[in-house]
Formats: C-alpha cells, structure tokens, sequence
C-alpha cells in the first residue's frame, strides 16, 4: 500500500510539473527553437529591455528602409526532425514596443535544405500580441523534414527607427481529428450535475475517456457528495477503475460510511494513476451502496496524461 502511494504522489507532482513546464516537450508534435538556437547574419542586438521574451533574452535588428533590401536575416530551424507526416501550425514570438515594425515578414520553408520557400513575407505587426505564440500560418511537412523559418529585416523603416524582433519560432502538429493530441501533458475533466438515490445494492457510474498519443500514465481524480438517508450504520464505496468491471477484492475504495438521517453531506474523493497504451482509455468512477439508501450527488472527473518522452 506504501509502494502504491509512493507511486501516486511522484505522478501527481510530475503531473503538475509538465502542466507547468509544457515548453519541455520537444518531439514531432511540438517543436520549438528559442533565438538563441537560432542563427543571425547582418547586425543584431541584444536586449531584455521589455518584458514577456521567451528563454534569457530577444534579439532585434533595424528595418532595412527597402522592401527589397535584406540585410539581416534570423534563421530558425527546428530542433528535431519530423517524426509524422501532416499539417503544422508555425508560431513566432516577439516582444512589443511602439518603435516596432508593423511589416515584420517571415518565409517559411519546408526544410533546411530547401532553397525556395513554401510561404513568402507573411507579415506580421510586433507592435502588438507581444509575449505569446502568434500564428504564422498552417503547413504541410513530411516526416524527415527539418522546418525552417526566416525573419528579414526588410520592412519600412519609419521615423522612430522601427526594428524587428528575433525571439522564437514554434511547430505545432494540427488535430486532424479526435485521436490526434499534441503530446505533452494535457487534461479532460467531466462533471455529472445529476444527484443519484441509490438503495440496496445500486449503482452509479461517471465515465470519462481520455485518448493518449502515447503510452505513458494518466493521473485520474473523482470525488462526489453523499447523503446517507437510512437508519442505522450504512455505507457506500467508490472506485477508480478502467473497464467495465470492479475489482473488490484488491482496488481501493472511497468511503462514504454513516448511521443514518441526522449525518452531515460527506464529500468523497480518490486519487489512481494508471499505465495506458496509445489510444482511449475510459476512467470509471464507480459507486456501490452496500444496502441502504444514499443519494450521491455531483459526482466530478478530471484525466491527466503525463507522456513518457521528455
């Protein structure tokens, strides 16, 4: 029982760890490349000047004053490679300022070795949507492929000296569809409204599927009111379980237990981690009256996938 609560505890802090950190998965699902992977050609500065940049620092470069003129450019390419075929959103980060270009232009390419891009001067505002992944567009990759973005320095120059900013470039695969997640640590929660009255030996179940891009572990939490309504010692049980069935014999269980009208609404709640291969898994939590009579009310879910590769 000690090894298994061990166990617990080290999922749930990684659990909230990687919802924290999610910036630490770098695989073919989320790549990213800070400035300082990045490399620069023509005069670049150096500044933390502003706030909200991503990683120490942000790098910036005066406009060229020539929509024709390119004198410097900054090079991101992805830091691994792609691992699966499809549609990726490309997001830059930037920090604001009202000297800022309002034409920054970005080329996308679909390799590091490509000569041609596959999108031209996508032009962005930094004066404004500083310190977040704003999109540059959606494209189409195949596995092997190293992206590459490029940031010029050929936007109008305008009379407070409008630069550009180099801060970070990130790849994120598309949901193509339901069973397709971004693999980092994500969450589904579920909450039932509906106040249950269970007698003899009924039962109630919440389901909620969680589907995992990988294996790895998922960290459920279930809990619920109750209302013991009978005379005399009653209880009821609730369980964590995947599958249709319980497990009695060895799972543990929440406890709602009582004697009768007069006790209080019991909150009730559990804590498991389970190991999951790629694909849904349905979290059942499961209540049982041992033969009284209880209403159980609310009862509430929440699924947290922690990948293994990180």
């Amino acid at each position: 029982m000690m090894k298994r609560s061990v166990m617990f505890t080290i999922f749930l802090i990684l659990g909230i760890l990687l919802m924290v950190n999610a910036v630490w998965a770098y695989n073919d699902w989320i790549m990213e490349t800070d400035n300082h992977d990045a490399t620069f050609s023509g005069a670049w500065g150096t500044s933390i000047a502003r706030i909200l940049y991503y990683g120490d620092d942000y790098r910036w470069a005066l406009c060229s004053g020539d929509a024709g003129t390119v004198s410097a450019t900054a090079t991101f390419v992805a830091r691994t490679t792609v691992d699966v075929s499809g549609n990726y959103s490309v997001f830059a980060r930037w920090v604001v300022d009202p000297n800022r270009s309002t034409s920054a232009k970005y080329d996308i390419y679909q390799d590091d070795g490509d000569v041609a891009p596959i999108a031209t001067n996508v032009s962005r505002n930094q004066e404004v949507n500083g310190g977040e992944w704003r999109l540059l567009g959606t494209y189409s990759f195949d596995t092997g492929d190293r992206p590459k973005v490029i940031l010029k320095n050929n936007c109008v120059s305008e009379a407070d000296g409008a630069n550009v900013i180099a801060d970070a470039v990130r790849w994120v695969k598309e949901s193509v569809d339901k069973t397709t997640n971004v693999d980092e640590a994500g969450a589904d929660y579920d909450e039932n409204m509906t106040i249950y009255s269970l007698t003899s030996t009924a039962t109630t179940v919440v389901d909620e599927v969680i589907s995992a891009p990988t294996a790895g572990y998922v960290m459920v939490s279930a809990s619920a009111y109750c209302l013991l309504e009978g005379a005399g010692q009653d209880s009821i049980y609730c369980q964590l379980t995947t599958g249709t069935t319980v497990d009695t014999s060895t799972a543990p269980f929440a406890v709602c237990r009582g004697y009768g009208s007069n006790d209080p609404i019991i909150s009730i709640s559990q804590t498991r981690g389970f190991s999951v291969s790629a694909g849904s898994t349905t979290f059942r939590f499961v209540c049982v009256e041992d033969g009284g009579t209880t209403r159980l009310g609310r009862p509430s879910m929440t699924a947290i996938f922690v990948p293994t590769m990180y």
